[in-house]
């Protein structure tokens, strides 16, 4: 009867080539994947292209994959993982396994074409800030004038539309007030895309500057309370403990994406181009933006039929 595969993890450290091949036979691997995301090391040896040689040589196959290390970012593990797109990543890592496994003979059957992804459900969880809580942030804001830090976050992230690592990765140099505009490094690109300010985030933002005017250009805009250096930047952990504080104490069961979705929310009540509110969201297609015109659908239908029915409605006594 064939064993089943074992799957086992290993550090280079600081070993020679041959100790490190020795090992590897030592269990009779026959593959190593590569899990780092910069496959180097001051070894060069580790170097992906001389590791791929001496692991050949060995009669061991080398491969590159990445996306298999790595942590998951996020405060809830729970709440991570039960997003679509992450449990997608993890099955096309575990498919491109099996798949691996079954071309080098280690398993007898690739389940990599048999298994699909998951679907997004078409009934999308309401993420946003209602109005109501909208408005108890602004008296938030209003009752606390002197902190501007938490001020500047929210602006960012209510008028701005920023995601959160957007936000932490802001630096002095970023602010270009007389170009009016945010230089920001979005998702998923290598260069960084100007961004109009809007005119409340504009305001807050020159307060906060002139508030902390020794900074050096290349200085993060939020810097950690708990780290000393001048250019130990907010993580996206720290922001949403900072946000999730101020929605306790308004009583808003939401987190940090809330702003995000609010934000695209009310571009799309207010703009009928949709490829208008795409560039200023930085979504990539007009169809991401789809779910949030059909949900703001959704509550016209429900306003139109109450309102049919409203004569009526006031009559009743039970």
């Amino acid at each position: 009867m064939k064993q089943s595969p074992k799957v086992w993890t290993i550090g280079h450290s600081n070993r020679t080539i041959t100790e490190f091949i020795s090992l590897l036979k030592t269990v009779n691997i026959q593959i190593v994947i590569d899990v780092r995301s910069k496959p180097r090391s001051r070894f060069y040896w580790f170097n992906s292209a001389k590791l791929t040689e001496y692991l050949a040589e060995a009669g061991i196959v080398y491969e590159h994959q990445p996306s298999i290390g790595g942590f998951i970012k996020g405060d809830d593990y729970t709440e991570v993982l039960d997003s679509v797109a992450t449990k997608n990543k993890m099955l096309i890592v575990a498919k491109r396994l099996s798949y691996l496994l079954y071309v080098n003979g280690i398993i007898d059957r690739d389940i990599s074409n048999t298994v699909k992804c998951f679907q997004q459900s078409k009934v999308h969880k309401r993420q946003g800030l209602t109005e109501e809580e909208q408005v108890r942030i602004v008296h938030w804001i209003n009752r606390n004038p002197d902190r501007v830090r938490e001020r500047t976050l929210i602006y960012l992230l209510l008028f701005q539309g920023l995601r959160q690592a957007e936000v932490c990765n802001l630096r002095y140099c970023d602010v270009d007030f007389r170009q009016n505009c945010l230089h920001v490094l979005g998702k998923g690109r290598d260069d960084k895309e100007p961004l109009i300010m809007q005119e409340d985030v504009r305001r807050t933002l020159k307060e906060y500057v002139e508030k902390n005017p020794d900074r050096y250009a290349n200085h993060f805009l939020f810097t950690s309370e708990r780290r000393k250096s001048q250019d130990g930047g907010l993580t996206t952990r720290g922001l949403a403990v900072i946000i999730k504080s101020i929605f306790e104490e308004l009583d808003i069961d939401r987190n940090v994406h809330a702003f995000r979705h609010s934000f695209t929310t009310t571009l799309v009540k207010k703009l009928p181009n949709l490829l208008e509110v795409a560039q200023l969201t930085r979504h990539r297609s007009v169809e991401m933006l789809q779910i949030y015109n059909d949900e703001l659908k959704t509550e016209e239908r429900t306003t139109k039929l109450n309102a049919a029915f409203s004569g009526l409605s006031e009559m009743l006594t039970v």
